[in-house]
């Protein structure tokens, strides 16, 4: 498989970075999103270490800040989104640790996170390298961390040829387009039009099923992997998955004699 050109998607970013703010917090589906995510920390509190991979300009970062004030770690491989989110961390007195590292290099620290999240940014990566971060996502967390991945699943081989993969792409771009349009203006709509032909004519991207998510998921050694559809025009999703401790794994309660 073709590797994806990662300097063209940071110069991508880095040039998004300026209005990134202004457009995707106010799509619906992006919202929801952030919602349900929330809804799988609810139980972290400022003793808490998470770790957002791809942070972005923190627009998911700070409303977990908000809700559980835990310790976050950040990092994201364009220098300028980086540089946005701690802005305004150094505004909001939020003090997130933020690192500019591309997630195939991430160095693990054993047992470390309560919950580690990646939103929107693992397609970034070929399918090789999917599973080697999410192996080390699985060493990083704490016994009983959870690993939460916002993403955007595809059912289709992607093979231009395919005219179901074509219908596909078609009503997709439509979707995606009217909706930025509707919440954000016409350089969302604009903006929105760019991503889709990265994701289906340039190969930026590389989406992937949900049965191959699992897969992956399954292969760290991840338990109850739960899914969830966003917005199934759009294909956003959310999975969640757990590090069982080893006393559950071995189907003993914890406090029992």
């Amino acid at each position: 498989m073709k590797k994806i050109n990662n300097k063209k998607i940071q110069k991508y970013f880095d040039n998004w970075a300026k209005e990134y703010n202004t457009y995707l917090p106010k799509l619906p589906q992006y919202q929801k999103l952030v919602k349900s995510i929330l809804e799988d920390i609810s139980d972290l509190d400022s003793n808490s270490n998470i770790l957002e991979a791809g942070i972005g300009t923190g627009c998911l970062a700070f409303a977990i800040y908000n809700r559980t004030k835990a310790n976050i770690i950040g990092i994201d491989f364009s220098e300028e989104m980086i540089k946005k989110c701690n802005e305004r961390s150094q505004a909001e007195k939020t003090n997130f640790d933020l690192r500019v590292q591309n997630l195939t290099e991430y160095n693990v620290i054993n047992n470390y996170f309560d919950a580690i999240i990646s939103n929107l940014t693992l397609h970034h990566l070929i399918n090789t390298e999917k599973q080697t971060l999410i192996s080390k996502v699985y060493q990083s967390l704490k016994p009983g961390g959870k690993f939460i991945l916002g993403e955007i699943i595809i059912d289709f081989d992607g093979n231009p040829a395919n005219k179901l993969w074509l219908e596909h792409v078609i009503k997709r771009w439509r979707y995606a387009a009217k909706i930025a349009l509707k919440y954000a203006g016409p350089s969302a709509a604009a903006i929105e039009l760019d991503n889709m032909s990265k994701v289906y004519l340039k190969n930026f991207e590389l989406m992937n099923t949900f049965q191959l998510w699992k897969k992956y998921l399954q292969n760290a050694g991840f338990k109850n992997i739960k899914f969830k559809f966003i917005n199934k025009n759009t294909g956003w999703c959310k999975i969640s998955a757990e590090k069982i401790p080893a006393y559950r794994q071995a189907g003993v309660v914890k406090g029992s004699i």
